[in-house]
């Protein structure tokens, strides 16, 4: 049985980097595979419950970014015990490059880095670290095309898609009744945000919009947390737009809030692939998405795309759309969009068999 360590370099939680490393231990042949995880915070109580119980490890080593070196010592610890046939590291920069010095040191002859973003927020670090970390990855994998060539330029990648569990996120108007409920919708066209709130996901954009519309029957619900959210409480108070949005926290039933959405609006700065935007669209609802965002994540005819320099063309969309969404045509839509993310190989089920296929390929 193969033993693979996999590790998540930045924030763990429910952001689209965590939610793909962790479909993929999820939907695993863990007959197969042994599956080892490593985070540098606690961010998924519930999904370390379910690694550990099923006989897995999971390890947090919380010293990474205040004392790299004993991160790295204690690292190449774990992974010497461990005797892992594989280490596969997700993030989105050249700063993968510790773990994947740790691995070799560990004596892992297989070290996979797995690229989720076409750029970062730490470029002199990356830029610093990018010849040893060419050195050091034995294979490269990314989330589009588009993160493979900013991390693995002139060389050869695999393109692993950022698989979903299709089914939950089929529209189901139970549980759109419920959710709307519980948090105060009714009545109200609900603009749809999930993200880690960060200059990258650029929620700001959103509330600047809600301002300049001025349109008290829209909600604008705003999923996950992070370093910027106190910034955009004081925005929406400054604005006077508070009572019009939502913020949920960070959060695990994220397809059913896609239930309780009209629209979803994802006017990122940079993105790897955009994960979130393929679950809205398994949730059958229209997509506002910034043109920055790689455009295979287009899998239905939902999604349109728009440039973050004109926000009137933001304002335009969401009125067009406000006034023609249909919850019978979002119902009747629902079984064939996902099965159309299906076919464009966003399935996390038959992904992981190919996962697993390609980790027994990479062993030999």
């Amino acid at each position: 049985m193969m033993r693979i360590l996999v590790i998540v370099n930045a924030h763990f939680g429910y952001d689209g980097i965590s939610t793909v490393a962790k479909g993929y231990y999820k939907f695993q042949d863990h007959n197969k595979i042994r599956m080892d995880f490593l985070t540098i915070n606690h961010g998924d109580a519930d999904f370390e419950k379910k690694v550990l119980k099923n006989g897995d490890s999971f390890f947090c080593l919380e010293n990474r970014n205040s004392n790299p070196i004993k991160y790295i010592l204690d690292l190449f610890s774990i992974v010497r015990k461990g005797k892992y046939d594989i280490v596969h590291v997700h993030g989105n920069s050249a700063t993968m490059a510790i773990e994947l010095l740790a691995a070799k040191l560990g004596g892992v002859k297989c070290r996979i880095a797995h690229s989720h973003n076409t750029k970062c927020d730490h470029g002199k670090i990356h830029f610093l670290l990018f010849p040893l970390f060419r050195r050091l990855h034995t294979a490269g994998f990314a989330c589009s095309n588009e993160a493979g060539e900013f991390l693995f330029p002139s060389k050869k990648y695999y393109v692993i898609k950022n698989g979903i569990d299709t089914d939950i996120y089929r529209y189901n108007i139970k549980i759109r009744t419920r959710v709307r409920k519980a948090y105060g919708l009714d009545g109200f066209f609900v603009i749809c945000n999930i993200g880690r709130m960060t200059y990258q996901k650029n929620q700001e954009f959103l509330i600047d919009l809600l301002s300049k519309m001025n349109d008290p029957l829209l909600k604008l619900l705003l999923v996950g947390d992070g370093e910027n959210r106190e910034a955009l409480l004081e925005k929406g108070r400054t604005l006077g737009v508070e009572k019009q949005l939502v913020f949920t926290g960070n959060i695990n039933n994220v397809n059913e809030i896609l239930q309780a959405a009209d629209i979803f609006v994802f006017p990122s700065r940079f993105e790897g692939l955009g994960i979130v935007a393929l679950e809205a669209q398994a949730s059958s609802i229209p997509c506002l998405v910034s043109d920055v965002v790689p455009h295979e994540v287009a899998v239905t005819a939902d999604v349109k795309f728009l440039s973050l320099e004109h926000p009137e063309d933001w304002s335009k969309s969401i009125i067009e759309l406000k006034n023609k969404c249909s919850q019978t045509v979002r119902e009747s839509e629902a079984d064939g969009n996902v099965k159309k993310i299906k076919k464009a190989g966003f399935d996390i089920r038959e992904n992981c068999k190919s996962l697993l296929q390609l980790y027994e390929k990479l062993c030999k």
